[in-house]
């Protein structure tokens, strides 16, 4: 991307559900969190980032319930737009759990022309800002294990790993959660 993007994070509208619905979700990685889990002397768990063969693609299509549920009042839907164009440039998904006070983090995409540029990190700020408005005390996100973009990614913008959930995906992937304090 050259140049400097004009960007405008905003509150999500029905309208913006089909654009970001049409976004590029794909990845390509060369490692992989590889799960080792033993039984003895009580359980031993053991993540490390494997190198792949060959280079993975991988393709994720958001559920569309997953967006227009989230327009709803008390959940967090934004999209990064690129202004003058309207553009959308990434968008993030935050349902809020008021029992548990956690912010769970079910979508996030940043299209391959805009990753890089700190689309994801000005989204992620602006989640934890919404978080902090709605007494919200972390920010969790599921991430699958081949999707290692995505862990770095948040990693980068100070979540930590804090546990997993095997077979939590529809496909039975793993997932592998990661959250961040709200101060």
């Amino acid at each position: 991307m050259s140049g400097t993007l004009s960007i405008v994070i905003r509150d999500a509208l029905a309208e913006d559900v089909a654009a970001c619905l049409a976004l590029d979700h794909s990845f390509h990685t060369d490692h992989v969190w590889q799960m080792n889990l033993r039984q003895e002397d009580g359980w031993q768990i053991a993540f490390r980032n494997e190198r792949l063969p060959r280079t993975l693609e991988s393709h994720h299509q958001p559920h569309p319930d997953h967006l227009n549920t989230s327009l709803m009042a008390e959940q967090c839907f934004l999209v990064a737009e690129i202004r003058p164009t309207g553009a959308i440039a990434g968008y993030v998904v935050m349902r809020r759990d008021p029992t548990s006070e956690i912010g769970e983090i079910i979508e996030c995409a940043v299209p391959t022309p805009f990753r890089r540029s700190g689309v994801g990190k000005r989204l992620i700020g602006i989640t934890q800002n919404w978080a902090r408005e709605h007494h919200l005390k972390r920010i969790q996100a599921a991430v699958r294990t081949i999707n290692v973009p995505a862990i770095d990614f948040f990693q980068d913008v100070g979540f930590t790993f804090c546990g997993f959930n095997d077979h939590y995906f529809p496909n039975r992937d793993i997932a592998l959660f990661f959250n961040q304090p709200i101060r």
